[in-house]
């Protein structure tokens, strides 16, 4: 199981993707909040993105997000360190995302 720290780690590092020129171009004015929630450490985190650039980054929940990943720890790690399949992850239940299709396309983008 990985640590609070960890999981805050990837999150940073898909932060810091996000300042990518490429990532922003294919992105465009994405503007959404992104919670992660990580089931084996009863944790959850908020990404604000705001016409593709975070605003904030913070352990937190908010009722209504955008886009709602929930996972473990260890699972998510692997998607963003490229270790796991992010499609396969999904197909076999280990991830579960809560979005609209054009939303899921473009956290797709943003987890590789």
């Amino acid at each position: 199981m990985a640590t609070r720290e960890e999981v805050l780690g990837v999150l940073e590092a898909m932060k810091e993707r996000l300042d990518d020129p490429d990532m922003q171009k294919r992105l465009g004015a994405f503007t959404k909040s992104l919670q992660f929630d990580c089931t084996d450490l009863d944790i959850s985190f908020v990404m604000e993105v705001e016409d593709g650039q975070v605003t904030s980054l913070e352990e937190a929940s908010v009722e209504s997000p955008d886009i709602r990943v929930t996972t473990e720890s260890d699972t998510l790690l692997g998607i963003v360190a490229g270790q796991i399949n992010a499609m396969s992850a999904f197909m076999s239940g280990k991830i579960q995302v809560q979005a609209p299709l054009p939303d899921l396309l473009k956290l797709q983008q943003l987890l590789q």
